[in-house]
C-alpha cells in the first residue's frame, strides 16, 4: 500500500539507546506518507535532541503520566487517518513493518485495531524470550471476543479513537480496555503476526510485585469471567464444611448484644456464598438465653453444642486447637459425618467482608494447605519476652521494613479455615502448610469474655 495517512506515535523517556534505531528502520518502510510524533516523559537524557535530528517536528512533553494519557496526547496531535503505537524500545523488524500493519484493516470492514507480533532479540534474557515467544504466536487472527491487544506495536483507526480515547486512569492494559470496549460495540481486533518488531523490554511479566499486582487487578475487571466467584468445585467441597462459634457469659449485655449482631452478620454473608452447618458453643445455663437472643436477631439453622463442665469444652485457659478437636468430635458424633473443614469465627470481632470470606474459601479449596487465616503484616520490630523477663528479637537484623522479613500477626478468630484432620491429629503447627491473607479490614475486638 501507498498513500496512506499515517501518524506514528512513539512514548519515550530516556530511551537514547533505543530509539535511533526505532526511527533508522521507520525511515526504511515502504510507506512513506507518515508522520511521527514523539510524546516524552521528561527524559533527563538526549532523547528528545535525537527525535529532532531524525527530523520528528511534533515533539510533546508529558507530566503525570500513564500510558493512556500519553498516548491521547500524541492522538490529538496527529492528523494521520490512522494512528499508528511503537515503543521507543521496538525496532520494526523490516520495511514491510508498516505497510502489513496498515493491511490488517483490509481484512474485515469492522477491524478497528490491529497489533503486530512482538519477537526478542538475540540477547534477550529468558523471562523475556519464555513471554513473547508464548504470547505472540505465528498465525494471524481474527478476535471478536478476545480482547488481548498490545499498544506497544499496534494501529487504529483514528475515527474509533475520537469515540473511544484511552483510559487515563489505568496504569496498564490500557490497550486491552480499549479493545474490550469497541468489541462490546461489535467491531473487530485483528492479530497481523507478519507485522513483526523486535522488543527489548519484553511484557515486564516477571518484574516488581506492585505492576503484577496491578496488571492482575486490571486483567480481573476486563475478563468476561467473574473470577472472583467461587467455582463450582468448591461448592461441593464445602458440604463437609462447618462453622464453629464460642459463646459465654457475658455482665454487659451490650457488648453481647454487638457481639450477637456481628455473629448474625456473620451468618448471612456465609450463607450468601455457601450453605454449610453453623455450630455455636455455650455453657448450659447460657443456652437459653442466647438461643433466644438469636432468635431475636433472625439467626437460624445452627446447633447449639453445650460447653461440657467435666471435659471441659473450654475455658478461658482453653487452647483453640484443643476446643476445636472436641467440637470434631462433637460433630461426628451428631451429624455422622466426618468433618473435612472448621471454619472459626469469633464474635467479638466484625464479620469478614465477602470478599475475605471469599478469599479464604476459594484459598483453601483450591490449596494444599492445613490453615487459611486473615492477618496483617507487622511494620515494626517484634520481640519475644522470656520466661526470665528477657526479650529476643524474632528478626536478627535492625533492617528497614523493605528489606526485613515479612513478620504477619494473625487474627484467628476474625475468619479461618482449619483442616479437621490436621487438627485431630495435632499436626497444624508443625506443618508450613498455611496461608495468610493479607486483609485490608480492622482488626479491633470489642470486650466480650469470649475464647480468643
Amino acid at each position: 500500500m501507498t498513500n496512506v495517512e499515517v501518524s506514528i506515535i512513539i512514548r519515550t523517556k530516556n530511551e537514547s539507546r533505543w530509539l535511533p534505531r526505532c526511527l533508522a528502520m521507520i525511515s526504511l518502510q515502504t510507506i512513506k506518507s507518515y508522520e511521527v510524533i514523539i510524546v516524552d516523559n521528561e527524559s533527563l537524557d538526549n532523547t528528545v535532541e535525537i527525535a529532532r535530528n531524525f527530523g520528528v517536528k511534533k515533539v510533546a512533553t508529558i507530566k503525570d503520566y500513564t500510558p493512556g494519557k500519553a498516548l491521547n496526547l500524541g492522538a490529538k496531535l496527529a492528523s494521520g487517518t490512522y494512528l499508528v503505537f511503537i515503543s521507543a524500545h521496538c525496532v520494526p523488524y523490516n520495511d514491510k513493518w508498516l505497510e502489513l500493519l496498515i493491511d490488517g484493516f483490509a481484512i474485515h470492514p469492522a477491524v478497528c485495531g490491529v497489533y503486530g507480533r512482538q519477537i526478542p532479540l538475540p540477547d534477550s534474557d529468558e523471562h523475556n524470550t519464555r513471554d513473547l515467544l508464548s504470547v505472540f504466536r505465528d498465525e494471524s487472527r481474527i478476535q471478536r471476543i478476545d480482547s488481548f491487544f498490545h499498544n506497544a506495536n499496534s494501529a487504529i483507526k483514528r475515527q474509533f479513537w475520537l469515540e473511544n480515547p484511552f483510559d487515563m486512569d489505568l496504569a496498564n492494559l490500557e490497550d486491552q480496555a480499549w479493545a474490550k470496549s469497541r468489541l462490546e460495540a461489535d467491531h473487530l481486533i485483528y492479530y497481523q503476526a507478519e507485522a513483526m518488531v523486535y522488543h527489548h523490554d519484553g511484557l515486564h511479566f516477571h518484574q516488581s510485585k506492585e505492576r503484577t499486582s496491578g496488571v492482575v487487578k486490571t486483567l480481573k475487571q476486563l475478563s468476561r469471567f467473574d473470577l472472583e466467584q467461587l467455582p463450582i468445585f468448591a461448592r461441593e467441597r464445602m458440604k463437609a464444611w462447618y462453622s464453629v462459634c464460642l459463646f459465654d457469659e457475658s455482665k454487659n449485655s451490650g457488648m453481647l448484644s454487638e457481639c450477637i449482631e456481628n455473629y448474625a452478620a456473620f451468618m448471612s454473608q456465609f450463607n450468601s456464598i455457601a450453605k454449610i452447618k453453623h455450630i455455636v458453643i455455650a455453657s448450659r445455663n447460657f443456652m437459653t438465653q442466647l438461643s433466644s437472643l438469636l432468635d431475636d436477631a433472625q439467626v437460624s439453622t445452627i446447633t447449639l453444642f453445650e460447653r461440657k463442665i467435666e471435659n471441659r469444652l473450654y475455658s478461658e485457659e482453653s487452647d483453640i486447637l484443643e476446643v476445636l478437636g472436641l467440637a470434631v468430635q462433637e460433630i461426628k458424633s451428631l451429624f455422622h459425618n466426618q468433618p473435612e473443614v472448621i471454619f472459626f469465627f469469633n464474635p467479638q470481632y466484625s464479620p469478614p467482608t465477602e470478599a475475605d470470606l471469599l478469599n479464604i474459601i476459594s484459598t483453601y479449596c483450591s490449596s494444599d494447605v492445613d490453615l487459611v487465616v486473615l492477618g496483617k503484616r507487622t511494620e515494626g520490630i517484634t520481640w519475644i519476652k522470656e520466661s526470665d523477663g528477657s526479650f529476643r528479637s524474632t528478626d536478627k537484623s535492625l533492617l528497614p521494613n523493605q528489606t526485613r522479613q515479612n513478620v504477619f500477626e494473625i487474627f484467628l478468630g476474625a475468619g479461618s479455615a482449619f483442616s479437621a484432620h490436621a487438627i485431630i491429629n495435632k499436626s497444624l503447627l508443625e506443618t508450613r502448610a498455611i496461608r495468610i491473607i493479607d486483609s485490608s479490614r480492622s482488626m479491633q475486638r470489642i470486650g466480650l469474655n469470649i475464647v480468643k
